[in-house]
């Protein structure tokens, strides 16, 4: 595992993340990305990657990830993917405080 799928496991188990972007550059990334979503269950991520190959793509997939992106497409689409990720968290977020109020109110 590189220092940076390290660090981002560290940061996942100290912090609270809603959205991760990552590169797909890792030959453990399925692992790095079953580590996350143990942290947080309901984290979005999004992955990214210079070099598609069909086996690449099965397994990251296969994680139930929001995104998979391949560079060479340009950053339209991740920036896209991107926004949707955050405008979903925004929203659960609204959700669950409303959800919240009506507890409050019975």
């Amino acid at each position: 595992m590189t220092d940076d799928a390290l660090l981002a496991i560290e940061k996942a188990h100290e912090n609270r993340y809603d959205v991760v972007v990552m590169d797909a550059g890792d030959g453990l990334i399925d692992r790095t990305i079953r580590i996350l979503k143990e942290c947080n269950p309901a984290i979005r991520i999004i992955v990214r990657t210079d070099l598609n190959s069909r086996e690449l793509e099965m397994l990251i997939r296969k994680e139930s990830i929001f995104y998979y992106h391949v560079n060479s497409f340009g950053i339209q689409d991740v920036t896209s993917a991107l926004g949707a990720a955050l405008e979903l968290e925004i929203g659960d977020q609204m959700l669950g405080r409303l959800h919240h109020l009506r507890d409050l109110e019975k």
